[in-house]
């Protein structure tokens, strides 16, 4: 019995939903709540599509049916306006009654084609196809009553025509009785049309009435839809949501009984959770287990911590003690390398006095090399110069002896241009004797021998101011000829001196030389000196800087050893606020 109680009571359980909801996992659960709205929404937008289509079909019946009747009908009424017109010009015409009633023809047979198209439009509403067939026939007893007045009108103008002949008085009575009868005709055309466009206004009045009672019931239709649309929107909506709490709460629950076992463990003390609450099957069970698993590592923990924070304890005593004698011994040797590295400074700054005393001296022999050695090339130059001028002023003394051998043939040129000039005038002369012999014939002559006279003189003051100027240059070329041979005598004494000069500078220069390598080697060794005082600096430096360093790290050592047995008796006190729950 007992058993079968078990197995109905396990059927039951298997067909309650919320057991199924309870068994399932976060990520199903929340899938189905999305799928609950998502089918509410499906719902509403269903239910608003189906209403949408039938709002559309009774508007495209309004669009598609009611309006184009009514354009037509306003069409009907402006065709019949056009009769009317039609009309007026048979009745204002006088000899075109043809051409005006064709027109009318015409009107009326696009009226009767509009009426047709209204009437199947109308389909089978037997008030208003009673109507239309009205209208045809009153349209055709217009015609009929438009043709009885053209033919009168017709006769009229044959009886006007009459009148203009000899037999008035017999034709008078039956033009007035025809005048009558057109008037009588034109009253029934006027009623006739009149009856028709009373009809089309009816037609075209009940259509507009008809298409307004189809919007108004099309937008009671769209009201009583948008109601249910919202009641139906509203209950898709509750639904959703009580779907939405019953889901989510299975979710939170047992999300909020890890909050508390996460406080307690917040407050220190280690909890026991209990499984069974939630379900092993989805991820919040997964969760609870894995929490409990943590709970239970962390008891270890704090175990194993307790334990070692007391041998942490002993060690950091040991290793206080350690590093104070550490300490001691390294502050010794810092102050003893301390000392060896002051002297090794001292020594490497001698060297590096004397260094420079060395590079001072190094570059003062080099500029005093150099500087010999362009006053070498500059009195080098000199003399080549000083030759230079020697050649120069011999080559002058030279052609002033040439210049002073040419003044004296031009000399001698003058001398003869005198002699010539003597004798040109003592031929003048003799001319001018025989010209006067001559009397009137020798005139001419006379004159020519005058005038060689006065060439020759002035030949002659020619040729001595020219011997005259010739001295005066002899003159001067033996002045500048003898200044010429001071200046190469005293040409040759500098030549003599400049190469004195220039050999004292020789020697100067090579001792120069000397001194700028034995310098130069100096130099050398006194750098190579500084460059090993250095690094003995730079090694005594690095010991004092390691024995610091070593210092400092006993120090630290002290430090951390402290600051970790501080770390230790706080971790012993942080470890006995944990307490684990009793089960």
């Amino acid at each position: 019995m007992t058993k079968k109680k078990s197995g109905i009571m396990n059927a039951l359980q298997y067909l309650n939903p919320f057991y199924h909801l309870k068994i399932m996992k976060v990520r199903n659960k929340i899938i189905l709540s999305f799928t609950f709205i998502i089918i509410c929404i499906l719902i509403v937008s269903l239910f608003n599509i189906l209403m949408a289509n039938i709002v559309r079909k009774n508007t495209s019946s309004i669009f598609f049916v009611e309006l184009p009747v009514s354009k037509l009908a306003s069409d009907c009424s402006k065709q019949l306006f056009k009769i009317r017109i039609a009309m007026m010009e048979i009745l204002s015409s006088k000899n075109e009654f043809d051409k005006a009633f064709a027109q009318f023809n015409a009107e009326n047979d696009r009226l009767m084609r509009n009426v047709e198209e209204f009437n199947v439009l109308l389909g089978k509403e037997d008030v208003k196809t009673l109507q239309i067939q009205n209208i045809k026939m009153y349209n055709d007893q217009f015609r009929a009553t438009v043709l009885k007045l053209l033919f009168a009108f017709k006769d009229r103008i044959e009886l006007e025509d009459q009148l203009n002949n000899e037999k008035k008085e017999d034709v008078r009575p039956i033009y007035l009785a025809k005048l009558q009868n057109i008037e009588i005709l034109k009253t029934e055309a006027n009623n006739k049309y009149d009856l028709m466009s009373r009809a089309l206004d009816k037609i075209e009045i009940d259509y507009q009435d008809h298409v307004k009672k189809k919007i108004n019931g099309i937008e009671l239709l769209q009201n009583k839809f948008s109601s249910i649309s919202i009641v139906v929107t509203l209950i898709s909506i509750l639904i959703g949501l009580v779907m939405s709490v019953i889901i989510f709460s299975s979710i939170i629950n047992p999300l909020q009984k890890i909050s508390l076992y996460v406080k307690k463990l917040s407050g220190g003390l280690i909890p026991i959770i209990d499984i069974s609450e939630f379900n092993a099957k989805d991820e919040i069970g997964t969760l609870a287990m894995d929490f409990q698993n943590m709970c239970d590592g962390i008891k270890f923990i704090v175990t194993d911590i307790k334990e070692s924070s007391k041998h942490i304890n002993i060690a950091v005593k040991n290793s206080i003690a350690n590093s104070e004698q550490i300490s001691t011994g390294t502050c010794n040797q810092s102050k003893y390398l301390e000392e060896t590295s002051y002297m090794v400074m001292e020594l490497s700054k001698s060297i590096d006095n004397i260094s420079k005393f060395i590079n001072s001296s190094y570059e003062l022999s080099k500029n005093t090399l150099d500087s010999a050695q362009r006053g070498n090339e500059s009195v080098t130059g000199t003399i080549q110069e000083i030759y230079d001028i020697k050649t120069i002023s011999q080559l002058s003394v030279a052609g002033l002896e040439r210049l002073a051998e040419g003044s004296k043939k031009i000399n001698n040129i003058t001398e003869i241009i005198s002699t010539i000039a003597d004798q040109t005038n003592m031929l003048a002369l003799n001319a001018a004797i025989e010209a006067a012999r001559a009397g009137d014939q020798g005139k001419g002559f006379a004159v020519v021998s005058d005038q060689v006279a006065k060439l020759a003189d002035r030949s002659a003051r020619s040729a001595k101011e020219i011997e005259e100027l010739i001295e005066n240059i002899q003159k001067e070329i033996d002045s500048i000829m003898k200044i010429g041979e001071k200046s190469v005598l005293k040409v040759e004494e500098g030549v003599r001196s400049a190469e004195v000069s220039g050999n004292a500078l020789k020697l100067i220069s090579t001792n120069v030389d000397k001194v700028y390598k034995n310098i130069e080697d100096i130099n050398i060794v006194s750098e190579q000196q500084v460059t090993l005082s250095k690094k003995i600096n730079e090694a005594v430096q690095n010991i004092a800087a390691t024995s610091e360093e070593t210092a400092a790290g006993s120090e630290s050592s002290y430090t951390q050893a402290q600051s970790l047995g501080v770390i230790a008796d706080k971790l012993q006190d942080i470890v006995k606020q944990f307490e684990i729950e009793n089960a």
